[in-house]
């Protein structure tokens, strides 16, 4: 069995992440994977993919190329080698369509509970011609299928996959050794909408001085919360590291990660920083909130007086601090990448002994109807 992956970017995100660590596993498993991406730069993710013997087709490079549906071409020329086609995020997803043959066997995974297409019922029309085109749609989470049936429909044709976390780089046996008055708190995700990191950084300010934040990832709107920082006067107990390369050895070094956030999938970073041991506290929202269980403590959403009173509570209590940790370790094999790999392994064999199917419209919406 031969599958590609597409993929927008391998910059930053939980997509990204994931693609690191079920690609590989899938290939051990005896289905060769390849991964095409729109945006080929060269990114610290796509090093890793390719140091560990995974196939990249780079279609473009720079920003401009997820905007460009003349990609569909290119992919349309690879999907010939290809029993099954796997699309992540939503430029991906739209010139896999394109591409698509009549007899290819398709796939997309939703990685979010919303979008802001969403906020536009005229668009609700072009997600439904955009789903039409795939096999199976795969949720992350339980909540992301149901929001995305209660907007499209198409029930039969949505499944819940969670997302994995390779537990043996992700294990406590990484943290580091810690002794001090400081409590590190750590959160990593990108600077962009829905991340939330303005409100830890609120939070930030209401608590003791020798609480210290580190934030990892960049976006648009790390500049804003830079000002935000320096505005709060917490700029000095704030390291803006930027991307990471060695996730694990960041995460080792905290006391407590923290998800701020607005609504998610299926939260990589939850996974990642449960699985080295890490105490949590999370935004208690849709998708967040199924990753974690009852492991985090939960806070609202944009709470940051209620934020900065659950990070005292495990920077105050030892015990506590060590029951969520052992908890966060429990919750985090619940989600090994082996699993999540093999419920992916027999989807594909699923979709590749049943008919093609497409449920609103004939594949005439593809790049075929341009010719």
């Amino acid at each position: 069995m031969r599958a590609l992956h597409v993929i927008t970017s391998l910059k930053c995100g939980g997509a990204e992440r994931l693609m690191t660590s079920l690609l590989p596993k899938l290939n051990t498993m005896g289905c060769q994977t390849d991964l095409a991406v729109m945006d080929g730069t060269m990114t610290p993710f796509m090093e890793d993919l390719l140091k560990r013997g995974i196939k990249i087709h780079r279609l473009s490079t720079g920003a401009l190329a997820m905007r460009n549906p003349l990609l569909s071409l290119k992919l349309r020329g690879l999907l010939t080698n290809y029993d099954i086609a796997h699309s992540h995020n939503t430029p991906a997803q739209i010139i896999l369509a394109l591409a698509s043959k009549k007899n290819t066997k398709l796939i997309t995974t939703e990685h979010s509970v919303n979008n802001r297409r969403r906020s536009l019922s005229i668009l609700k029309t072009f997600d439904r011609w955009l789903y039409s085109h795939y096999d199976k749609t795969v949720g992350v989470s339980q909540d992301v299928a149901d929001s995305l049936a209660k907007w499209i429909g198409m029930e039969d044709k949505i499944e819940v996959i969670p997302n994995g976390v390779d537990l043996d780089i992700f294990n406590p046996r990484r943290r580091a050794s810690r002794e001090g008055v400081e409590v590190r708190v750590a959160m990593a995700a990108s600077f962009c909408y829905p991340k939330d990191q303005a409100t830890l950084i609120r939070a930030l300010s209401l608590l003791p001085e020798n609480y210290h934040l580190s934030l990892a990832g960049d976006g648009p709107n790390l500049i804003v919360c830079k000002d935000l920082a320096q505005k709060s006067r917490v700029d000095h107990r704030i390291d803006f590291n930027g991307r990471i390369e060695n996730m694990p050895d960041f995460l080792s070094t905290a006391d407590i990660a923290v998800l701020s956030t607005r609504y998610e999938g299926m939260p990589m970073a939850a996974l990642e920083a449960m699985a080295i041991g890490l105490p949590m506290v999370c935004t208690d929202t849709p998708g967040v909130k199924a990753a974690v269980g009852n492991a985090a403590l939960l806070v609202p959403i944009s709470d940051a007086p209620s934020m900065a009173q659950a990070i005292m509570r495990l920077g105050e209590n030892g015990a506590l601090r060590k029951k969520k940790a052992s908890e966060s370790i429990a919750r985090a094999k619940e989600y090994s990448i082996e699993a999540c790999a093999d419920r992916y392994m027999n989807l594909y064999q699923e979709i590749i002994s049943s008919p093609k199917t497409n449920t609103l419209w004939p594949n005439t919406y593809s790049i075929e109807a341009w010719r």
